[in-house]
This record gives structure tokens, C-alpha cells and sequence, in this order.
């Protein structure tokens, strides 16, 4: 939907104001989560009202009017998530592209597309196998059905980091460094008292640890080299860097990754069944797992789009009108004055009524059946079905973010077996989960079935990093599952 500034002949619905104070409104939203938004849908009959999040913004609350915050030549970006901020002392008080407007997230963006392109699919592939034998196998130890159900999290977290620094960096970094930097980068310095919290101090000292790591790691230089031919400084680009692969990459897949962990425990078997043959008929047709066997499993495409649109990592987008909007919604028109901070509800606007059927359910071939749904499936920065470019807002590590996902998925269905502590609940109140259950994930069995072999081809087993054949002028970062799915 484009955005529309206001004119006069434009009659617009009052917005209703459901402010109130400021403390308890933030204890209901912690209580509550995306359902605060809800019981303040129904009581005022709109789906566009004011509310206090910590900060005032006008909620966006289904799918038509959720877009508005994705028109960035009307909408610029503010340091953080409404009043959560990102900490400074964790980027060397960089900026990152992710907060950006204008020419300094064009100039950022353009090097972060260079950096991801560097990882192919096929090399994504030969990390994510290294990863799930190594980490497969010690959770079959760990994890032998006797006694209680352990946590698993902070396991699928590890994985999911030895995937992520080795597919961008070509070595690994403490996943306990990158946990506790992703843990402090939202939260203050200094508590009310003036003294340090737990979480900075642990963050700043994972921060040495990351920083330190990216700089020696194998393609550092390369890196340097393009962000030079991108007008980027060397510590512009390190922590930018630092701050896309684990706060946008590792921040985002991790989530996913445990949240398709959890789906995969619960689905159908019949569908379990659909999905497994997906994926091996496509590796049979390529003889082995290949960039192109992945772009051909679509109903595993599917099923992650599908956990992305009922469990979205980040369910709050924030932006703030540059002038007097008029949003169109699903209960009329509004305007948004200049100045003003808008939130965008992803939870609600993916069960939008209007859009999605029975959009309460998940359904792992929805998008499988109807593929024009990816019109109407967002994330942090506008609608999934749009092509990546330079002066968008998309995620500029998209084209390898969806592949590690169902990289991930395909190797659980195959040669994963493994029973939870307990059934996974989603009720949309625990905002601070990114998406995965209301409970932490426990489990209690893992066997590796090892004997499911996933055949490699020499491309792939030879596969490796290409940033000393990337340029400045190669700029198609869209992904490859994305654009044949």
C-alpha cells in the first residue's frame, strides 16, 4: 500500500486514544503481549489507535495499514524498538544500517549486500552439514530419554551460531560471546542506581571477544577491501558487521530455528511425510543437496514461511511520519500527524481475516497452495515477496537468512527423531520469546539417525567464501529459494 499525504479534501476517522499511564500500560503490554493490542481493538472498534508502549505511537493493527511503516520516503527509523534503544557502547558507537535513514543506510546497506553475497547457497549447504553432524551427535548423548527433559535452547543456539559465523566469517566465534553481546544490546548501561548491569557487563565483554574474532578471522581483509569501494570506514564496516550477522542473522535464525524445532514435533504426520518426500525427491532429482535441490523444495519453503507468518521474530516495527499521513486500514482512514511514532502489529496484521483463511491455524502448505500469500507475509523491513536492492530496506542477508531456516528444518525432518519435555504453546502474549514457545523448549530424547544419509556433491564438498571474487557492481542479493519457490 503507498502512503498517502494528507490533503484537504481528505476526511479522515478521529483516532481513538487509549493511552493511559505510562507504567501500568507497559505492565499489561509485558503481561499481555499482543493481546493488549487485541482488547484494545475490540473495545474501540478500530484497528489504527493510540497507545503507550513505554513511548505514545499509533498501533497499526491488520494487514493493510501495517505497510505504512515500510514506505520509507515518508517514514524514517529511530534508534531502537519504541523505547527499547540500542546500546552504543556495543557498536563503538556506530549506527547501525539496520537504524539508518538516507544516504548513510544506502552507503552501509550496498556493503552488507556485498559481504552476504559472498556466502553461496551451495557453501551454506557444506557449513550446515559440518554443523548438524558435530551438534546432532552430542545431543543424542546428552539427551538419552533417561531422567527429565533437559533444556534444549541454549543447544539449538550453539548450532545456529557455528552455522552463522561460519557461512559469513569462515571460522567460528564463542557462541557464549555472541549470546551475552545479543543479550545486552537493547538494555541500558547503568540501572536507575547509576551501577552497571549484569547484562552490560557481560555484553561489553563479549563485545572484545566478537570484535576481536571478526578481525581475525580469514576474509576480514576482503571485507575491508569492500567496504572501501563502498565509502565505508573500517570501523563502520566491523561493526556493522558485527551487528548484521548477530543481531539481524544469528538473532533472527535462532529464533527460527527453535521454532520450527517445536512445530516439526507437533505436525501432522501426514504432512511430516509430504515435507520429507519434498525434500528428498528434490535431492534425488539433483543427485545431492545443492543450492538448486533447495530451491525446489517448496512446501519446505512453506512450512518456514508459514512459522515466519504465525511466529515472526520481531512482531513490533516502529517508524516515525516525516509529514501528515492519511493510513488506510481495514476500519477507514486515518491520519498519523507529522512527528509521530507509528508501531506496526506483525502479529496481527499476519491474521488478518481479510487476508489469510482461518489465519488462527497454522497451515505448513499455505503458502505451498497459494503463493501470492508472500505478498502479505512481512518482516522487519516491508513485505517478503519484494526484490532485494540497494535503496530498500529489506534484509541485506535475506538471500542466505531462508536457506539456513530450511536448511535446518530439512535436517531435523530427515535425520532428526526426538521428543520434547512438553507440548509446545504459542499465545501470542510472551512478545520477548521472538516467536518461539511461551515455555522454553525442553527435551528429553534425540536420536541421530545417521544411517538417513544427505548425499554432497564435489561442487558443494568443494564449495567456499567468495569475497575475493565479489565487486561493486555485482548487486543482485535476491534470494535464490525466494525467486524460484
Amino acid at each position: 500500500m503507498k502512503v498517502e499525504p494528507v490533503n484537504s479534501d481528505d476526511n479522515p476517522k478521529k483516532v481513538a486514544n487509549s493511552l493511559g499511564w505510562t507504567i501500568p500500560s507497559v505492565m499489561k503490554l509485558l503481561k499481555e503481549g499482543n493481546l493488549y493490542f487485541k482488547t484494545i481493538q475490540e473495545k474501540t472498534g478500530h484497528t489504527i489507535f493510540r497507545i503507550n508502549l513505554g513511548v505514545e505511537a499509533f498501533a497499526l493493527c491488520d494487514s493493510q495499514s501495517a505497510t505504512a511503516v515500510f514506505d520509507y520516503s515518508k517514514v524514517t527509523k529511530d534508534d531502537g524498538f519504541g523505547r527499547l534503544k540500542f546500546n552504543k557502547n556495543l557498536t563503538g558507537q556506530i549506527r547501525p544500517s539496520i537504524f539508518c535513514n538516507g544516504e548513510v543506510h544506502e552507503r552501509y546497506r550496498k556493503f552488507l549486500m556485498d559481504v552476504f553475497r559472498a556466502t553461496s547457497v551451495d557453501y551454506l549447504i557444506k557449513v550446515t552439514n559440518e554443523a548438524v553432524e558435530k551438534h546432532f551427535s552430542l545431543w543424542e548423548k546428552s539427551y538419552t530419554g533417561a531422567g527429565i527433559a533437559k533444556e534444549w535452547e541454549m543447544d539449538i543456539l550453539r548450532l545456529c551460531s557455528d552455522i552463522v559465523h561460519r557461512a559469513i566469517l569462515g571460522g567460528e566465534i564463542s557462541s557464549e560471546a555472541s549470546h551475552n553481546w545479543l543479550m545486552g544490546i537493547l538494555k541500558k548501561k547503568r540501572s536507575a542506581l547509576g551501577v552497571k548491569t549484569k547484562f552490560f557487563s557481560k555484553a561489553i565483554v563479549g563485545y572484545a571477544i566478537l570484535t576481536n574474532g571478526i578481525k581475525e578471522s580469514p576474509h576480514y581483509q576482503s571485507m575491508i577491501k569492500l567496504a572501501d569501494k563502498r565509502s565505508v570506514s573500517e570501523e563502520e564496516a566491523l561493526n556493522n558487521i558485527l551487528f548484521s550477522i548477530l543481531f539481524n542473522y544469528y538473532g533472527g535464525c535462532s529464533a527460527a530455528f527453535r521454532t520450527c524445532a517445536a512445530r516439526i514435533s507437533i505436525l501432522d504426520e501426514n504432512i511430516k511425510s509430504e515435507l520429507i518426500e519434498d525434500i528428498k525427491s528434490a535431492i534425488d532429482k539433483y543427485g545431492g543437496l545443492t543450492g538448486q535441490a533447495l530451491c525446489q523444495m517448496r512446501k519446505l519453503h512453506s512450512f518456514v514461511l508459514e512459522n515466519l507468518r504465525m511466529s515472526s521474530p520481531v512482531n513490533l516495527i516502529f517508524g516515525r511520519a516525516v509529514e501528515d499521513l492519511m493510513i488506510k486500514s481495514n476500519t477507514g482512514t486515518y491520519k498519523i500527524p507529522k512527528g509521530k511514532l507509528m508501531v506496526a502489529n506483525l502479529f496481527w496484521a499476519h491474521r488478518d481475516t481479510r487476508v489469510f483463511d482461518d489465519p488462527l491455524t497454522f497451515q505448513a502448505l499455505r503458502f505451498f497452495n497459494n503463493p501470492d500469500l508472500k505478498n502479505y507475509l512481512y518482516w522487519e523491513a516491508g513485505p517478503f515477496s519484494k526484490d532485494q536492492c540497494e535503496k530498500t530496506h529489506q534484509c541485506p542477508g535475506r538471500n542466505i537468512a531462508i536457506p539456513s531456516i530450511m536448511l535446518f528444518s530439512a535436517y531435523l525432518l530427515l535425520q532428526g527423531d526426538y521428543q520434547l519435555g512438553s507440548e509446545p504453546q504459542w499465545t501470542g502474549k510472551k512478545i520477548r520469546r521472538l516467536g518461539t514457545p511461551d515455555e522454553i523448549i525442553t527435551l528429553k530424547k534425540f536420536k541421530y539417525k545417521s544411517d538417513v544419509t544427505v548425499s554432497l556433491p564435489e561442487a558443494v564438498l568443494n564449495s567456499k567464501l567468495k569475497y575475493d571474487e565479489m565487486t561493486a557492481e555485482n548487486n543482485n542479493s535476491q534470494c535464490p529459494v525466494d525467486s524460484e519457490a
